[in-house]
């Protein structure tokens, strides 16, 4: 008999024991859905079906996301618990932290609103035409994602993009998300 208590008391203990590991390691963890526009797939140079593919959760990207698939007028919907929210926002900064650190390297400046819905690029004449796509092209994704990770609503994502002569300050370009622009090689007269 009394044995027979310790063994039910042991087995009690194993259970609570066991709710208590798995519900701190995460097996229950509630999750959100965040939905990028086709805006923000196309200006990455995705399709919606390429975006689908990459995010797809697959040891890579487990950390990262819990389920993905197509939305409607071209989205793509995410799904994320809390921790891999944390994980894209960290990344997000360490994205930009980085272009802006190749543009500074490069003599040139990146400026983001509190936001994230306006950035400006401050460009030189001789700055490296290709980094300066890449980086205006990898901060203006990062910032739509931040805004949908941040809660705006996916329909109204917005983004300022303005290029600046670092020399003279002339403003160069001053377009909204989805505008196309050009930078004449005028634009860099006083």
């Amino acid at each position: 008999m009394k044995n027979r208590k310790i063994i039910l008391t042991l087995i009690t203990l194993i259970v609570i024991t066991s709710a208590i590991i798995m519900n701190g390691c995460g097996f229950n963890k509630k999750t959100s859905e965040y939905c990028f526009p086709a805006i923000l797939i196309s200006s990455s140079g995705q399709t919606q079906e390429s975006a689908v593919e990459d995010l797809q959760p697959d040891g890579s990207n487990d950390k990262l996301i819990t389920s993905v698939k197509k939305g409607s007028n071209g989205s793509v919907v995410l799904e994320l618990n809390d921790k891999q929210l944390q994980a894209w926002l960290n990344r997000i900064e360490d994205t930009i932290k980085q272009c802006k650190q190749e543009a500074k390297n490069d003599g040139c400046e990146v400026i983001i609103n509190d936001d994230y819905t306006q950035f400006t690029y401050k460009l030189h004449k001789d700055a490296n035409v290709a980094q300066y796509v890449s980086n205006s092209t990898l901060v203006a994704t990062q910032c739509l994602e931040y805004q949908v990770f941040t809660g705006v609503n996916s329909d109204e994502v917005k983004l300022n993009f303005i290029v600046t002569n670092i020399e003279t300050g002339k403003v160069m370009v001053d377009a909204e998300l989805g505008e196309e622009f050009t930078i004449n090689p005028e634009d860099w007269k006083e």
